[in-house]
């Protein structure tokens, strides 16, 4: 199981999910059911994230750029919950996400 809180591991388990050979189906945890290509979309989502979710970058800002790369997937609210608590932070305020990300 991938540590939630490191892109770096969720890709190491998708390498290992790979190596297991052709997939016709995939279930994933989030998401619909679908072939190979559910691994290789969630694989580019997890690389944009690596580039684009920095040290001191506003998750507010994250969370845009994600939209703007992953329309269909950028999961604000998910970004805030992975990226707040793996560097510490505490809360939305702090870091500037807006209120709609938590449907305020």
């Amino acid at each position: 199981m991938a540590d939630t809180n490191n892109p770096a591991s969720w890709l190491t388990a998708l390498d290992q999910v790979q190596a297991l050979g052709e997939h016709r189906i995939v279930v994933p945890g989030h998401g619909p059911v679908g072939g190979e290509e559910v691994i290789d979309d969630t694989r580019a989502w997890l690389e944009d994230y690596q580039e684009v979710a920095k040290p001191r970058v506003p998750v507010a800002d994250i969370a845009r750029e994600m939209s703007r790369r992953h329309p269909d997937r950028a999961l604000p609210m998910l970004l805030w919950l992975t990226r707040g608590p793996s560097f510490g932070l505490v809360g939305p305020e702090e870091l500037g996400v807006p209120p709609e990300v938590f449907g305020g």
